[in-house]
Formats: C-alpha cells, sequence, structure tokens
C-alpha cells in the first residue's frame, strides 16, 4: 500500500518517508493531537492478509508494547488503516549500527559503550518476558545524542505470561524446527530450529560486539548454508590476536556470549552488563578471571572482587575484578543466603561475629548474629531495627519503630545487651543512633517539634535541619560527627557532612543521591561512603576532612557500605531494587503492571481513572525526577518534565510538579501548551504537595512556613495566596485529601501520627475519630468517608472510615506479604467510587558481603 505524503493515518499526518523492510514501510509522521514527531510502520496490503506474517507485525507491537526502557523503542498506539495494520512508535533520529560499521571497526571504548546500552535494553526485555531472536545491527539505532536503541521485535515471542489470560500471547509464531532470524547473528540453537529463549539474544549480541570491535563478521560464508555452518561448528578469530589492541578482558567476554551451548553462556543480560560495566571502568587492562567448571557457574555467593558481581541469577564468571583506580587485591565472602533485605549490620568489638537486622523469605524484620568463620544466621530479637553496636557489646536499637520511607524509621531508642535479654527504652522519636568509641555516649538523630536534631551526647544539640538526617556516625577518635545532610525530606540526594563537638557544620561532598551507607577508616583520616556517581547507585568512595575525595569501587548497580572493622575489613551490601506500579483501570478485571522504568511512585488518577500520574526517579532518566503520566487504557507514559509529580487539575489539563532541588511549583500541561509557574509565599519553604481545588482556579498547598507546618491557597493565574490556619496541635501537614465539596482536606500529621479535617474556611480542624495511629488518607469517597491506608507494612490494607463516627469497613487489601525482599513503597490513588487505583510495590534484595583488602 502506497501512503502518500501529505495524507492521514488516523491522527497522524504523513510528512515523509524512513525506509522499508520485510515487515512494512516506515514513514515520518505528526501526531496533530499533541504536537510529536512519530514513525509509522505500516504492514504492506500484499501481505497483510498473509496469517503468519500479520501475526508476527501484531506480535511486534504487542511485545514492543510491554516495554519501556531508555534503550528501547518506545511504541505509542498499534492500529488500522484502510484495512492495514499500523505501529506509531518513536521517532529517532541517527543512524543504524550497521551504517555505523560499514565504515570500519568502532573504538574499543565506544563500542563497549554502545554494548552497555544495549544490554541494558536487553535486559529490561527479559525481565518482561520478551524474547527480540533478531538482533542485529540492521536492528540498533545509534541517536546523534549517543542513546543506543533495539528495535524492531518483529520476531520476538513472549516467553513469561502474566496471567492465564495472556496464554494466547505467548504461542509460538513458528514451531520448533522452523529457522527464524538472519544469518551471521543467529544462535546455534536457532539454526537447529530448535525452541529458544533469551540466551540467544546474548549470543546474537556477542557476535554484533565482535563486529563493532574487529570490523567483520564473526560468521560469515560465502552462503546462508556456509554461514549457520560456522556458527554450528566455528570459533571467531580471537580478538586480540588482530592489529587493533583489544583487551583479553574484552575477548573473553565476547568469547562467553558466543559459546555454542547456552548454559556456556552468560545466564542473564544483566549478568553480561555487570561484566562489560566492570570492564569499561577498569581502565586499559581491566582484568576478568574465570573459575570453576559450567556446574558451578551462576551459584549465589560466588567469590567476586572489586566489581562486586554478586551473581544472583548465574553469570558464568566466578570472579571478575574492576578497578576505577589501582588495582586492590580483595576477596569478598558473601555472609547471608536468604532471600530479601539487610537493612543495616555492625561488627562486633572482638570482629569475628556480625551483627545485622533484615527481613528474610517474608518474614518480620528480626535482628540476627552470624559468625564470620562460620556464617549461620541467629536470631537475637524480633522486631527491632538495629542502630549500631558499641564497643562494650552492647546494641542500640529501635523498638516501636514506624516505617517513614525507604530504609529510614523513627521509634524509640532503647539499650540492648548482645548477649540478651529485654531491651531498656532511653527516648522516643529517634531516627539514627551511633556509639561513642568507648561505648559510654550516644550520639542520637532525633525529631523534635518538627526539627531533625542530631544530638551528641543526647541533649546537646551539634546540628539541626527542617528536613533529616540520615546514616550519622561518630569517628574512632570521638571529634567528629559524619552525616547525610538531606535538602528535601523523604529525597535520598544531598550532602556529606561533618560536625565538631562545638557545632561547626563542614560539608565535604555533593553527592547525585543513593546515599544509604557510611563509616569512618579506623585512623579517623578518611570517611568511606556509598552514594551515586556518574549516574550510577551506590559506588564506594572516600573524602578526607579536608576535602580531597577519591573513588574505591565502582559497580553496576551499587553497593552499599555497612560498617568498618578496626582492622580495615568492610561490611558491604549488593542492592538490587525495583518499584512496580500495578494498577486496575475502570473495568479491568485484574491488577496489572503499568511501570515505566525501576523508580516510579504514583501521585494521582483522574476522576474517571484512565489517567495516572507518577513520578520516575531511575537513575537512567538522569540525576533529575520526571513527572510523568499515563493513560491506563493503553499507550505508553509521557514525560511531561523535570519534578516530582502532584494532581492533576479537575479538566486533566495540568499536572502540579514540585522542582526536586529548588521545591518551585509548576504546572506542567499534559498535552500541548506552555508550563506555568506558581508563585509561592514568601518565606513558604519547598512545597511538600500540591492540589487543585474544584474549580481549577485556585492550588492548595502545604509545606512549612519558618518553625511552623503552613498552608495556602493560591490562585493559579494571579498568584495572590491566602492563608489557612493550623493550629499548634498539629505539628506537621502532609498526604491532604480534597473533600470533593473542596471545603476542607484530611491531613495526617506525620510526627504525632494523628489524622485531622481541616476546614479552608479557617474553622477549628477536627481530629478524625477512630483513626489508628500514623495512617495515611488517601481519598474521599464521600463527604463523610475517606479511604485510610496502613503505611510500611505488607500486605497493604485500605479500609474506609467515617470520619464523623468512627466506624470503619475494610475495603481492599493490596499486594502480598509472602515474597521475599517486598516493602510498602508509600504510593496509592483511587478513585471516589473505587473503581480504579494503582499503588506501588517495592522489592529489595541484598545480599551482604565481608570484603578484606580494599584500602
Amino acid at each position: 500500500m502506497t501512503v502518500a505524503i501529505g495524507s492521514r493515518i488516523g491522527a497522524y499526518e504523513i510528512t515523509g518517508r524512513v525506509g522499508a523492510g520485510g515487515m512494512g514501510e516506515v514513514l515520518r509522521a505528526r501526531d496533530s493531537r499533541i504536537g510529536r514527531d512519530v514513525a509509522i510502520k505500516v504492514l504492506p496490503l500484499s501481505v497483510a492478509s498473509n496469517a503468519d506474517r500479520l501475526q508476527r507485525f501484531e506480535q511486534e507491537a504487542r511485545a514492543a508494547g510491554t516495554l519501556n526502557h531508555p534503550n528501547l523503542v518506545t511504541i505509542f498506539e498499534l492500529g488500522t488503516h484502510d484495512g492495514a495494520p499500523f505501529i506509531a512508535m518513536e521517532l529517532l533520529d541517527g543512524e543504524t549500527l550497521r551504517e555505523r560499521l560499514e565504515q570500519g571497526a568502532i573504538p574499543t571504548r565506544k563500542a563497549i559503550e554502545h554494548a552497555v546500552q544495549i544490554v541494558n535494553g536487553l535486559a529490561a526485555a527479559h525481565e518482561k518476558g520478551v524474547v527480540h531472536r533478531d538482533l542485529k545491527p540492521e536492528n540498533v539505532i545509534v541517536t546523534t545524542g549517543g542513546r543506543v536503541k533495539i528495535l524492531d521485535f518483529g520476531l520476538a515471542k513472549l516467553t513469561a505470561p502474566d496471567s492465564a489470560t495472556e496464554e494466547k500471547t505467548v504461542r509460538k509464531t513458528t514451531e520448533p524446527g522452523t529457522v527464524m532470524g538472519t544469518a551471521g547473528y543467529m544462535s546455534p540453537e536457532q539454526v537447529r530450529g530448535r525452541d529458544v529463549d533469551h540466551r540467544t539474544d546474548i549470543f546474537a549480541f556477542g557476535a554484533i560486539l565482535y563486529e563493532m570491535l574487529a570490523g567483520r563478521r564473526a560468521f560469515r560464508g560465502d552462503t546462508a548454508a556456509d554461514t549457520m555452518s560456522a556458527i554450528l561448528n566455528e570459533d571467531p578469530p580471537e580478538l586480540s590476536s588482530s592489529a587493533r589492541h583489544i583487551p583479553p578482558a574484552v575477548d573473553r567476554v565476547v568469547r562467553q556470549c558466543l559459546e555454542k551451548q547456552p548454559a556456556e553462556r552468560f545466564q542473564s543480560a544483566h549478568d553480561l552488563g555487570f561484566a562489560l560495566e566492570a570492564v569499561s571502568t577498569s581502565g586499559a587492562n581491566p582484568i576478568m578471571e574465570k573459575a570453576g567448571s559450567p556446574a558451578r557457574r551462576g551459584r549465589a555467593g560466588a567469590v567476586v572482587a572489586a566489581a562486586l558481581v554478586a551473581l544472583l541469577a548465574g553469570a558464568g564468571i566466578d570472579r571478575l575484578i574492576a578497578m576505577r583506580t589501582k588495582p586492590q587485591a580483595a576477596a569478598f565472602r558473601q555472609m547471608t543466603f536468604a532471600q530479601g533485605v539487610v537493612f543495616n549490620a555492625r561488627f562486633s568489638p572482638d570482629g569475628k561475629t556480625i551483627v545485622y537486622d533484615g527481613a528474610f523469605n517474608g518474614a518480620p524484620p528480626s535482628v540476627f548474629s552470624t559468625r564470620v568463620d562460620a556464617p549461620q544466621a541467629l536470631s537475637l530479637l524480633a522486631a527491632p531495627r538495629l542502630l549500631a553496636v558499641s564497643s562494650q557489646g552492647e546494641l542500640a536499637v529501635l523498638v516501636k519503630a514506624r516505617f517513614l520511607y525507604h530504609f529510614q524509621f523513627r521509634g524509640t531508642l532503647a539499650r540492648l545487651p548482645m548477649g540478651g535479654g529485654a531491651p531498656r527504652e532511653v527516648i522516643e522519636n529517634v531516627r539514627e543512633a551511633d556509639w561513642s568509641p568507648d561505648g559510654s555516649e550516644l550520639a542520637i538523630v532525633r525529631d523534635v517539634d518538627g526539627v531533625c536534631r542530631l544530638e551528641f551526647p543526647v541533649g546537646k544539640v551539634l546540628y539541626a535541619t527542617r528536613t533529616y538526617i540520615s546514616n550519622m556516625r561518630v569517628s574512632p577518635d570521638g571529634k567528629w560527627v559524619a552525616f547525610f545532610n538531606h535538602a528535601i525530606e523523604g529525597d535520598d540526594r544531598g550532602s556529606l557532612d561533618v560536625v565538631d563537638l562545638a557545632g561547626k557544620r563542614t560539608t565535604l561532598f555533593e553527592t547525585g543521591g543513593a546515599e544509604e551507607g557510611l563509616a569512618w577508616r579506623p585512623d579517623s583520616k578518611e570517611i568511606w561512603f556509598s552514594a551515586a556517581l556518574q549516574g550510577s547507585n551506590g559506588q564506594l568512595q572516600a573524602t578526607t576532612l579536608d576535602g580531597r575525595h577519591r573513588e574505591i569501587l565502582g559497580t553496576p548497580g551499587g553497593v552499599i557500605l555497612q560498617d568498618i572493622a578496626p582492622d580495615g575489613r568492610l561490611l558491604l551490601c549488593r542492592d538490587l531494587m525495583h518499584i512496580s506500579l500495578l494498577a486496575r483501570g475502570p473495568g479491568d478485571s485484574a491488577e496489572r503492571d503499568v511501570s515505566w522504568l525501576d523508580q516510579g511512585l504514583v501521585t494521582d488518577l483522574s476522576p474517571d481513572g484512565r489517567m495516572l500520574a507518577f513520578t520516575e526517579q531511575s537513575e537512567a532518566i538522569g540525576p533529575a525526577y520526571a513527572a510523568c503520566i499515563r493513560d491506563l487504557s493503553g499507550g505508553a507514559p509521557v514525560r511531561l518534565g523535570i519534578g516530582n509529580a502532584s494532581t492533576l487539575s479537575p479538566d486533566g489539563r495540568y499536572l502540579l510538579s514540585s522542582h526536586p532541588d529548588s521545591g518551585a511549583l509548576t504546572a506542567l500541561p499534559t498535552a500541548a501548551g506552555e508550563p506555568r509557574r506558581i508563585p509561592l509565599p514568601a518565606g513558604f519553604g519547598a512545597a511538600r504537595t500540591g492540589n487543585w481545588l474544584p474549580d481549577g482556579k485556585s492550588v492548595l498547598l502545604f509545606g512549612r512556613e519558618g518553625e511552623h507546618p503552613a498552608g495556602f491557597i493560591i490562585d493559579f493565574l494571579t498568584g495572590a495566596a491566602r492563608r489557612i490556619p493550623l493550629p499548634s496541635a498539629i505539628q506537621d501537614a502532609s498526604d491532604p485529601a480534597l473533600r470533593p465539596d473542596g471545603r476542607a482536606v484530611a491531613v495526617d500529621d506525620d510526627i504525632t501520627g494523628r489524622l485531622w479535617v481541616v476546614p479552608l474556611d479557617g474553622s477549628s480542624p477536627q481530629p478524625i475519630p477512630g483513626a489508628k495511629p500514623y495512617e495515611r488518607p488517601v481519598q474521599w469517597a464521600d463527604a463523610n468517608t475517606l479511604y485510610v491506608r496502613s503505611i510500611g507494612v505488607m500486605p497493604i490494607t485500605v479500609d474506609l472510615l467515617d470520619v464523623t463516627t468512627g466506624q470503619r469497613r475494610p475495603w481492599k487489601t493490596l499486594g502480598s506479604a509472602d515474597r521475599a525482599g517486598l516493602h510498602d513503597d508509600g504510593g496509592l490513588v483511587v478513585t471516589r467510587d473505587g473503581s480504579a487505583y494503582a499503588y506501588g510495590i517495592l522489592q529489595e534484595l541484598t545480599n551482604l558481603f565481608l570484603v578484606d583488602g580494599l584500602k
């Protein structure tokens, strides 16, 4: 079918031609609804009647449409035009990898950069159960900005259906014995017509990486049959023997991808990505050492060197050494083996016992101990959170701990002998604690009247902030206290600060986020910490008191520093974390995953339940968060701009968003239009959240004004502000839920744990009867009934609470409590009638390692 320039396909005006391939013509078009240029792939009528090709074409759209990742082409829509199906997708400006390879080999560093991006895309696809099966340079685009994207899932098959209702989507388009793919990049099992899995893509990737480095194909014969014979029977020449200098470690990565037997290859794209990242950061002479028989490959707990590649899914490499600076002979020994998460871990005074707290195999959190020489977890006490271990063998723990957000709790500080016994409660509203070097005094971080205070000793305030402090540690010489200082409550970005005993604070280093671990070197001359570095989470770094900084260990995915022993040994956690956004739209029979990347937070749902607002915080999008929307009836997420998403306007035209750094509030248009900055009142701090009033002309804000919580109603057009009086009984106002009539709001006092109804006309707020401590309001069902939810525990319970009588009835239980590493991420949105909802579930898996040799 020939499509004329200027004609329309659905909502798209054709403006040009991009190219053509075996699966159809590709056109350039303009989406008239939102003013976006797209690519349209149309299946020709001559083959649209072919059932097999039609099925493959539709399968491409379904497979790719489930994927959302920066290294995968984005699918916007699947439709039909004059009887021929079409796909509307992201329009990419760049060249195919094939076009680039026509110019010859690619420099090693650039080739590995491209390779890492390809593998990241494959890992995202494989996680969704999608195998490409036709990966080749023609199906890889390098954009003008350097982004690598995989396209054309025309031969993909779904291998892991989410439910029985999706069974039809996993039927193979070909039976075993039928050869599909492209000669030269097909795996041996493809050549033989056998069934394939994700390891076929790993083989094809190896062939592509070989070609990028060598400038010639790994397998090529005079005919397609000769090429396939080479795939089955021959190995390509070693890269390290070519005229170009290819490090042997890179050659070994390629060779492991090109193993004839799938069991001999990398067993997941994640593991392959770890190896490539390590090679790319290791300088001129990366070292990779393969050890052990194939039967031992992929064992969780394999000894890993400085890259700390904890190969959870099997990798085929038992040791991987990669240094950012100079080689270090480091040994890694795994200390935890159950599936779950480690929160804090500390050495005992003699260094032979490790104490840690965590939640494993779906069980509630507990404090455990294990011996260095014989790792076996022994439960010391259920429920409390470990904070510190003194030089005298006494534990500082949190009891009655309340979940705040990821890895942050508040509760009652208690002291507990390491040998056992009952905790002795000391002080309330504590977040952090650490012992003085001699074990006689405690340093604490606690909340007092809305202020987060660092005290050492208890009662002596060295520093205070309206936001929060984390990972506080006293130096071994007792002269300094180091901590992460955060500018926004709940945000893991900030700075590494130290304060002396006179209260003089110094900022040593501004981090990029992921601040989750800190410890002093035994000589007190250097602070080691894990935080984001160059877009990667949890890299191990060090800073001296005079601000000299160095990188110690860079790993894909990141690590969390837990403790440093007097002899220099470390406790590190390897962390894998993913937030799944689950939604049930109007008419849906079941929940479905609507995640974009891996760090989404739901913030609002349109009244009809079709438009979801969320914030994407994944490191893949860069250092700034993205305010996004997604149509739950179909379509890909739309990134509206930088910021933390809040609520949608009543007409759906705008999404409120606060800037992650400045707190500035902006109304982002959801379609064509210009962003509108909403001025904040003088002296008003960063907006915690914003709600549109029913008229769509005003915005309700809660935050802080100086020492006290404050609320304002701001005119959207003029910026005129009206204060909402809040009594002293309310120490903090968060999680506002606006009543349907717009005359009152339900708020959660995050300090006292009480729920209030705050009238917007200035009359007295009223506590909500029947509310449980530290519940959060979600949405009003009507003028008297409020959806309320539990926080910090799994599964999530949601009730309907009558705010006048205090009577409640169950509405739903969300999530599961029996999967390892599951956490409630705090996000939940519901329509008033309960016909649609969305929420987030965080799954985090960590393993604790004892590390010796890093300096």
